[in-house]
């Protein structure tokens, strides 16, 4: 008996999640589950403001990776990942920073207000955002969000997963 129960729930599992990704336009083979709120990112090039050169770049650049922290707003270092772009053959790093960055996870429509402390060296910047999540059949997105680097108002995107900005120094 407990064969067939399992069984039966094994089935019910895999239907309702071939269903969700066939009936919703979630069957995307380029990754094995929809995008959620916890994929959404901040994503940051830094430039220096008077030459629009890359400030973050490997050993050559103003800061390296290791000159950045990142506090959130009770002082808890949120983990941010560095990858490296390419523009006209220059190498240069991107900060991605999660959106929830160690927050609970938003009731849906409701809007949030973060501010996170960005130290560079020691120099110590603010990100303020403002978003709105949004429930999906498979998965969550942001509905809206609205970015201050130092009370400068930088980026908004609406319905999309990350929302990406220069800072220019």
């Amino acid at each position: 008996m407990k064969k067939i129960i399992t069984l039966l729930l094994v089935v019910l599992f895999c239907l309702n999640t071939y269903s969700c990704k066939r009936s919703y336009g979630c069957d995307d083979d380029t990754r094995d589950a929809p995008l959620s709120l916890f994929d959404s990112r901040l994503v940051i090039t830094f430039k220096d403001k008077s030459t629009g050169d890359f400030l973050i770049k490997g050993n050559s650049g103003t800061y390296a990776i290791s000159d950045i922290k990142i506090l959130d707003e009770n002082q808890k270092e949120v983990s941010f990942n560095a990858q490296i772009a390419k523009e006209n053959q220059k190498e240069y790093y991107v900060i991605h920073i999660p959106v929830l960055a160690s927050q609970p996870l938003p009731e849906w429509g409701q809007a949030y207000t973060r501010r996170l402390y960005i130290h560079l060296k020691g120099d110590i910047d603010t990100l303020d955002y403002t978003f709105k999540a949004k429930a999906l059949p498979c998965g969550s997105k942001l509905e809206q969000i609205n970015v201050k680097y130092n009370d400068l108002e930088l980026n908004s995107i609406a319905d999309g997963w990350y929302v990406s900005f220069d800072v220019n120094k």
